[in-house]
């Protein structure tokens, strides 16, 4: 027999059963909605079925009508920061907008990582030109934009931060430890003193017992860098931010008068002690460790690369430029 008509089945199937009809009519009004989805999104999202809209978020895929609210929060997000809207920057960076549903990526659109950092350029356009910005917005923007895969940019960003941070948290605050022991910065400070990072086949975590290791000449794995050299990192610090990380990490290998005497710090760093300091607060072996694992970025190889600091990545042959 040739199968009816869809119209002419849907009518028998109706008829048949009030609970099926009713089933019917959900899924139409899902599959509608999951049309204006589309719509919201310019065909960045993808039919599933009848009752869900697949979303590229990685894991998880966005249902209707549950996700409908975050799906067009993204697209409104987007959309404002394409259009330069900096009252819309402003309220994204201080949660004032698009905080109405959970914010879940979006497969084809940009990534709420680009949709804020796209933000923070905004707000310090903003400011730059005369715009009134709140100090908290502000100090948001800078400190996402010293996230930037070009360190001396970021390095900027982060001397713009510091006195917003210190006004705001204060001189001997934790976000000023923060910016003070930056990656970005840890990796500038490294490469600039001649340090060269090597990630063939090497391993780029560090922690006391690596240390004590190459100090006694039985290193447990090939390191990515020198981890003397980067262990050395207070004595590039500028007066005042050693004495943060001093004060605040409970340095008490050296009085306080030695503190900027660079025999003494030399021959503090040389000892088991130092070892046992870096371990503890402010833990600058994971700082050390986060720090070069992000410079793995290909992003941020490239600048490494272009500045002329000898970066090597895992393969060689696809190295960026």
């Amino acid at each position: 027999m040739l199968p009816l008509p869809s119209t002419a089945l849907e009518h028998r199937t109706l008829a048949a059963s009030p609970a099926r009809a009713r089933s019917s009519r959900r899924r139409r009004w899902l599959l509608a909605s999951a049309v204006l989805a589309c719509a919201l999104l310019s065909g960045c999202v993808a039919l599933s079925g009848a009752g869900n809209v697949g979303v590229g978020v990685g894991r998880a895929a966005a249902s209707i009508p549950g996700d409908i609210t975050a799906l067009g929060n993204h697209a409104a997000a987007a959309r404002a920061m394409a259009n330069n809207d900096v009252d819309a920057a402003i309220g994204l960076l201080s949660g004032t907008r698009f905080q109405n549903a959970p914010r879940r990526e979006v497969q084809g659109g940009p990534s709420w990582a680009e949709i804020t950092g796209k933000a923070a350029t905004l707000v310090a356009r903003a400011h730059d030109t005369g715009h009134a910005i709140d100090d908290e917005v502000l100090l948001t923007a800078y400190t996402l934009l010293a996230r930037d895969d070009d360190y001396t940019a970021a390095a900027r960003y982060n001397a713009l931060a510091r006195p917003l941070a210190t006004k705001l948290h204060g001189a001997r605050s934790r976000q000023m430890l923060d910016l003070v022991l930056d990656d970005r910065l840890l990796i500038l400070s490294y490469l600039k003193a001649g340090g060269a990072i090597d990630f063939r086949g090497t391993d780029v975590v560090i922690d006391i017992f690596d240390m004590t290791g190459v100090r006694n000449g039985r290193p447990r794995a090939s390191l990515a860098y020198d981890p003397e050299l980067f262990a050395a990192f207070p004595l590039r610090l500028s007066r005042a931010d050693r004495e943060l990380l001093f004060e605040m990490g409970r340095f008490t290998l050296l009085p306080r008068a030695q503190w900027h005497d660079p025999a003494a710090l030399r021959r503090a760093i040389a000892s088991d002690d130092y070892l046992l300091w870096m371990d503890g607060s402010p833990n600058l072996y994971w700082h050390i460790t986060h720090a070069v694992n992000a410079l793995q970025a290909p992003e941020a190889v490239a600048w490494a690369r272009r500045a002329g600091y000898k970066v090597t990545p895992k393969d060689p042959v696809d190295a960026p430029d």
